[in-house]
């Protein structure tokens, strides 16, 4: 009977710790706080990234992430790039964004790289085209002409903007615009991508 009680003690307790973690991860966005309280107490926890990553495969996903982002959890990257493919809203690679640094940036620029790249064969959620546009831009990535060409063809607005705004980024790196695409942005539909025509082409 005793180890019996012992045994359910120890069970109770894990479920204790898991409840805690998600409890203090939605008092995160509380107040600025709230977030720094939770925060601290969650960095404390040793299981936490054992946690974490058993959590991206459940509802509590979305709530994972934003721990993870928090505290830059990078434990958690081999889970991130096996979902990441199955992402629908940007929400694994903002992420794995946030987990960049000096060691990991060359692998997740490919990671990154190949999943727009395969956006020119497999649909890519117009959100994730952006977040993807937006990290390579930041990363310095050099995309290819025919990709550019293909992304800014988009019937999409954001992701034709993103494009320019990528492309702008590269200018700035003394790279010239693809081939007839400063043209074709500035009779743009989209007043937004018309006018980041005009300052393509507008700088020297």
């Amino acid at each position: 009977m005793k180890a019996w009680l012992a045994l359910l003690l120890i069970a109770f307790s894990a479920h204790a710790e898991e409840v805690a973690w998600t409890k203090l991860a939605r008092q995160m966005g509380r107040s600025e706080a709230a977030r720094r309280e939770a925060v601290r107490q969650l960095s404390k926890r040793k299981e936490l990234p054992k946690q974490l990553r058993a959590a991206l495969n459940t509802s509590d996903k979305y709530l994972a992430l934003e721990v993870i982002t928090a505290l830059g959890v990078k434990e958690t990257l081999p889970d991130l790039e096996r979902l990441a493919d199955r992402d629908e809203n940007g929400a694994i690679h903002l992420t794995l964004a946030a987990l960049l640094d000096e060691k990991n940036l060359a692998h997740l620029e490919k990671v990154f790289h190949e999943r727009l790249m395969k956006s020119k064969s497999n649909p890519v959620p117009v959100v994730l085209q952006v977040i993807l546009l937006d990290t390579l831009s930041r990363m310095g990535t050099k995309l290819d002409d025919g990709l550019i060409l293909s992304l800014f063809n988009s019937s999409n607005a954001y992701v034709r903007e993103a494009t320019l705004e990528y492309v702008r980024s590269q200018q700035a790196r003394g790279r010239k615009p693809p081939g007839g695409i400063v043209y074709e942005a500035k009779k743009d539909p989209s007043e937004r991508v018309r006018a980041l025509g005009v300052r393509l082409e507008a700088k020297p």
